[in-house]
């Protein structure tokens, strides 16, 4: 299949930090359609923005502690409902993608198809199924989008890696078409940390 279009979710502040720029520089260097969508700032989201869209969020929950969590999902939520009116696939990526290699024409999207990450580490979830840590670039199709719409909708917020889980959505690891980018981590401790959550999904 041709590409999709990708779509990348980028915070204004961030359009032209390095890590954004290096992301650039290799959908370039590697045939890449995209186009940049401006990220949602969670720490400006309340209890009445998420009542209004309809999505019940816990104060107190691991996410409702988080706003750069919620900012992610409010922003996904954004592009999987692009997705689902507009009855095209989509390739959403977040501006820690690092473009690897060029997009696959044999790929196909029966399933979601997560191409964006270091490990492919997979946990369960007594909610969503089997998951895996990071959603910083993905495939999926409209019917996939009204999935993960429809699940948020009917349960409450939830990180955007543990809601792609077996039972919401059908997916798996793909081509591993963008590595992620760690060098905007202020310290080594925090980087060793982020890699150990993608390798071992243990920070949830």
């Amino acid at each position: 299949m041709e590409q999709p279009l990708a779509h990348i979710i980028c915070l204004d502040l961030a359009r032209n930090s390095k890590i954004m720029q290096q992301l650039l520089a290799g959908m370039h260097e590697h045939g890449w359609n995209y186009t940049i969508h401006s990220a949602c700032r969670g720490w400006e989201l309340t209890q009445r923005n998420w009542q209004d869209r309809g999505i019940a969020i816990d104060a107190h929950s691991k996410i409702g502690q988080k706003p750069g969590a919620q900012g992610c999902l409010w922003s996904h939520m954004d592009l999987w409902e692009l997705c689902a009116s507009s009855n095209r696939d989509m390739i959403i990526l977040e501006s820690d993608a690092l473009c690897v290699r060029p997009w696959d024409p044999r790929i196909t999207s029966e399933r979601l198809l997560k191409i964006a990450y270091k490990f492919q580490a997979t946990r369960p979830n007594k909610r969503t199924g089997t998951w895996s840590a990071g959603s910083a670039g993905y495939l999926l199709n409209p019917q996939h989008a009204s999935r993960l719409l429809g699940y948020v909708r009917a349960t409450s917020a939830l990180e955007v890696d543990k809601l792609i889980g077996t039972t919401v959505v059908d997916w798996q690891h793909g081509p591993r078409l963008f590595d992620i980018n760690t060098m905007g981590y202020s310290n080594s401790s925090t980087k060793a940390a982020s890699l150990k959550q993608y390798k071992t999904g243990i920070k949830y």
